[in-house]
């Protein structure tokens, strides 16, 4: 009985007491572990006290099995200790699903004497149980002692399978021990253990995370090479490696092999490709990607694909075709964020596009995006550096009435324009505010080094002294 035949399951069994017949454990049990399968533990145990008989290994093991899943692990005990009482003592199965839940939330103590308890009732740890107590000490970054189960299941006389082998190697190579896991890749083959692709995966995603791509390549032709073909995550992992070590060549034929297995790269696996593009200039290149993704339609570009692009082209000082970009995003349906009007923005003022800047601000505004400190301060940046103070004056009172306040680079930036306009009484003025705790920050050591350099230059040297004497 399923979840979507629980209701029926629920009137059979009302029929069936109404005709006499008296359910047993077998009638109950389906139903319990539709109800925990549900997620309604409450449910499933209302039902097993109301059930006029004993509950059986399979019924408790079932509701053990669920609270284990839903992290409950108290509960899950407490009907461990209940089951003893009541005369139906746990199975191999029952004490198995305690353990790898305990494993699965690092909690090995806990699993461990839950196998003294299995030992004690009579049954020996298969390996199943090593497999989950393996998994566990990894997942706790204890590999030493995980490997030393792998020892104790062979003196045993246990075969460790692939998903032991597998879980080791995984914990060896996120602890950094690659020769190690190296090792067990080579013990697991001479003892008859196939590697499959998650094992081949957990050494590639390692590897490529600790920079050693050449490592991670040679691994992924043994991978190939073995049959085992790779998924989308490995895939990933090494098209990341290769942008971070500036191998976009090879990124990029990595993402058309990716393409030509049938893996459908996802949007992050592009976004790396692109951002590796774009940092290093090759800008067309990157277009060539996202024009792609938009053509497939499999992955459609995000916020992120099309910000990164139009940062590169602004770099670039392409800021016809990342204004052009930033129309195209907006009819694909992808709303711009702040980072994205900002890097405009930013690229405008560059330009001495400051009107075009302002606008852009008043339009991402109007589009629902609130600009945030960076934004403002870009654009007070731009303004200072044209000498338009009053104008820059005038966007950071828009900025506090929008709820906005000014942050220390932003009133730097005030202080620097003004010195640089020569009007350092002004930039006095603004410090004195700074430190009177009129204004939204102190001042740091840039702002007294910008204006005791104002002062300075304008032959005012008595009085960056004094300011000098009061930092």
């Amino acid at each position: 009985c399923n979840a979507g035949d629980l209701h029926a399951a629920l009137e059979l069994l009302e029929e069936m007491k109404s005709a006499g017949f008296a359910p047993d454990a077998f009638t109950h049990t389906p139903i319990i572990t539709a109800m925990a399968n549900a997620g309604d533990l409450d449910g499933a145990m209302d039902h097993l006290r109301s059930m006029g008989c004993d509950p059986n290994v399979v019924t408790y093991t079932a509701l053990i099995a669920a609270f284990a899943r839903a992290k409950k692990l108290e509960e899950a005990m407490k009907l461990l200790e209940e089951m003893r009482e009541r005369g139906c003592p746990p199975n191999l199965v029952t004490y198995n699903v305690l353990v790898d839940a305990l494993c699965k939330l690092s909690m090995v103590g806990a699993a461990q004497d839950v196998v003294k308890k299995m030992i004690e009732g009579g049954f020996a740890p298969n390996v199943m149980t090593f497999n989950s107590l393996v998994d566990g000490f990894c997942k706790r970054g204890n590999v030493d002692d995980a490997r030393k189960l792998l020892g104790i299941m062979v003196a045993k006389g246990m075969r460790p399978n692939v998903v032991t082998y597998s879980a080791l190697i995984d914990g060896l190579c996120k602890s950094q021990k690659f020769l190690e896991a190296k090792e067990v890749l080579e013990e697991m083959k001479a003892s008859g253990v196939t590697p499959d692709a998650f094992t081949y995966s957990a050494l590639i995603h390692g590897l490529c995370k600790a920079d050693k791509i050449e490592e991670a390549e040679q691994m992924l032709r043994r991978m190939a090479g073995s049959g085992c073909t790779p998924d989308v995550v490995v895939y990933s992992s090494i098209i990341h490696a290769f942008c971070k070590s500036g191998k976009l060549l090879e990124a990029q034929k990595t993402l058309q092999e990716m393409r030509k297995q049938r893996k459908s790269p996802d949007v992050v696996t592009y976004n790396t490709v692109i951002d590796g593009l774009c940092k290093l200039g090759k800008i067309a290149e990157a277009q060539v990607i996202l024009d792609q993704m938009q053509e497939s339609g499999d992955v459609l570009p995000d916020v992120v694909t099309y910000s990164t692009v139009i940062n590169g082209l602004c770099k670039s000082d392409m800021l016809v075709e990342a204004q052009k970009l930033l129309d195209r995003m907006c009819k694909a349906g992808c709303n711009p964020d702040v980072v994205t009007y900002t890097t405009i923005i930013d690229g405008l003022c560059k330009c001495g596009r400051l009107e075009e800047a302002e606008y852009l601000l008043q339009g991402m505004k109007r589009a629902g995006c609130a600009p945030n400190v960076v934004t403002y301060t870009t654009l007070i940046s731009g303004l200072c550096k044209a000498r338009k103070v009053d104008e820059a004056e005038r966007v950071m009172e828009e900025m506090r009435n929008a709820g906005c306040p000014p942050n220390l680079v932003t009133y730097n930036t005030m202080v620097n324009g003004l010195c640089v306009s020569g009007r350092i009484k002004e930039a006095q003025q603004l410090v004195q505010r700074m430190k009177d705790g009129r204004a939204e920050c102190s001042p740091d050591a840039a702002t007294y080094r910008t204006i005791v350099n104002a002062l300075m230059s304008s032959d005012l040297v008595q009085e960056a002294e004094q300011l000098l004497e009061q930092m």
